[in-house]
């Protein structure tokens, strides 16, 4: 019992710190948004809240806090946030690395990847064992990525903490 007691609360606490720094990261990058009104800070502050849900989908804290009377979402949550994050992530890169004026071949390539992350989307709402397929992510993770490599290269400066931010979702996504 107090074993349990211990991992638990060494849980909540991690959780905690998480969540917080997703919420602390949110409404910062929230008054940016309403303080510049530069669209790259609205779409950060809702991947960042789509990376958080799908969290919260995995780890059962979204059920225990957010859906609890309606389990029906369980079979939902974790997809829906999926996608809400590659599409955030997408629009982020558009629009942080001014990809359109920079690089409109990788323009193009990225409104077909968002176009066709949106078609797999609708599929899963009707086929719900494809949201089990998660590798799907992969591919806006990795055009994003090589879209900054490739914006960095042309010696576009902030792409270097793009690229840098990115690495570390790409190794993460790896290992997890």
């Amino acid at each position: 019992i107090h074993w349990f007691i211990k991992y638990a609360l060494n849980e909540y606490f991690i959780f905690g710190l998480f969540y917080g720094m997703v919420i602390v990261f949110s409404l910062y990058n929230l008054l940016m948004f309403f303080a510049i009104r530069q669209r790259q800070y609205l779409y950060y502050v809702l991947y960042n809240l789509s990376i958080a849900l799908y969290e919260m989908s995995s780890d059962g804290i979204a059920f225990q806090y957010l859906w609890a009377a309606t389990p029906f979402w369980n079979y939902y949550g974790f997809g829906i946030a999926l996608f809400l994050s590659s599409l955030f992530g997408l629009l982020f890169t558009l629009n942080f690395l001014f990809v359109r004026s920079k690089a409109p071949r990788l323009y193009r390539l990225i409104i077909v990847v968002i176009i066709l992350r949106v078609i797999f989307f609708v599929l899963c709402l009707f086929f719900n064992e494809l949201f089990s397929y998660k590798l799907v992510e992969l591919i806006p993770l990795l055009v994003a990525y090589g879209t900054g490599i490739y914006i960095l290269k042309n010696r576009f400066r902030p792409a270097r903490f793009f690229v840098i931010g990115y690495s570390f979702l790409v190794i993460g996504f790896l290992m997890k």
